[in-house]
């Protein structure tokens, strides 16, 4: 190494900062996460020189991540800062500085499950009721959202849906989900009823004297995105003074809920919502499981007890 190179850590991190900024293309945001991160261990560890630096193994690693847990840092954040770390040691080997990256011998912390977000049914049709069925963009949306809660169906499938892949007369729709694996999902009542009606009086409204085959379309007769698609969700929440958070992904949370407080089998609803695992539709029994104990808790005479 050149004699003129830095030799504490904290002047390669702010060269580290460069490279990510200028060769990575990583947004300003990101730089000042990585430098707020890069701070706990400066902060731990005393400005150490590069030297140091190369010496360090993944016990001391452990023992920094250690105390980010005694000052009460969040499982989330100190997952963050592990990371950080681990980036910055990739480029101090490429710099020819340290020999091996100790941090990638650090488990990550367990991080707690988050329950997903949904709506509860009077919510969810207060919220489906509130478009405006006179107006072609307010049908369109209608009818997009009835079709999310009403088959659980990704924002990116139902942005990707064809005329071919609905059978109206049958109430299905062929799915192509993640890795092109394809399946079948029901619907009927309210999305049958709106499906049909915008696919044969609304929907022409839209085409502009183009021809698409997919089912939502834009002003332009193009295909609706689905950037679009979250942000009709959003926009409609927030008319009505609802979570800013709600999105076409609470709407398919919110028909897993409801299935399962319906009496669904668990493995049906995994195979409607397309879930490899099962362990993945499982989280919707524990958000059911704290929903009745909050209803248990406010509705019996010892429950709060």
């Amino acid at each position: 190494m050149p004699s003129s190179s830095p030799s504490n850590l904290c002047d390669h991190i702010d060269l580290f900062l460069v490279f990510i900024a200028q060769q990575r293309r990583y947004s300003p945001h990101t730089v000042a996460n990585y430098r707020r991160d890069f701070t706990h261990y400066l902060t731990y560890s005393h400005d150490p020189s590069i030297s140091d630096s190369a010496k360090l193994s993944h016990r001391d690693c452990r023992e920094f991540m250690h105390y980010l847990d005694q000052q009460g840092l969040g499982r989330r954040s100190q997952s963050r800062v592990l990371s950080a770390m681990r980036s910055l040691w990739k480029y101090l080997i490429r710099q020819g500085l340290v020999p091996l990256n100790p941090w990638e011998l650090v488990s990550r912390p367990k991080l707690p499950k988050r329950l997903p977000h949904h709506l509860a049914t009077p919510d969810m049709i207060r919220f489906l009721d509130s478009f405006d069925l006179s107006d072609p963009v307010g049908f369109r949306n209608r009818c997009i959202c009835e079709l999310l809660f009403g088959t659980g169906i990704r924002v990116s499938e139902c942005a990707g849906l064809n005329l071919a892949d609905i059978a109206l007369g049958q109430g299905e729709i062929a799915i192509t989900g993640k890795g092109n694996k394809q399946r079948l999902v029901l619907f009927g009542g309210q999305a049958a009823a709106i499906l049909s009606q915008f696919i044969h009086q609304i929907r022409p409204q839209f085409l502009e004297g183009a021809s698409s085959q997919a089912v939502f379309l834009n002003s332009k007769g193009g295909r609706l995105t689905v950037r679009t698609i979250q942000r009709i969700v959003k926009t409609q929440a927030q008319k009505l003074g609802m979570n800013d958070a709600l999105s076409p992904h609470a709407l398919r949370h919110s028909f897993a809920t409801s299935m399962l407080q319906g009496g669904a089998d668990l493995r049906a609803v995994q195979e409607l919502l397309g879930h490899q695992s099962i362990a993945t539709t499982q989280v919707y029994t524990q958000l059911d499981r704290e929903e009745l104990e909050a209803d248990y808790r406010a509705a019996h005479p010892r429950g709060s007890g």
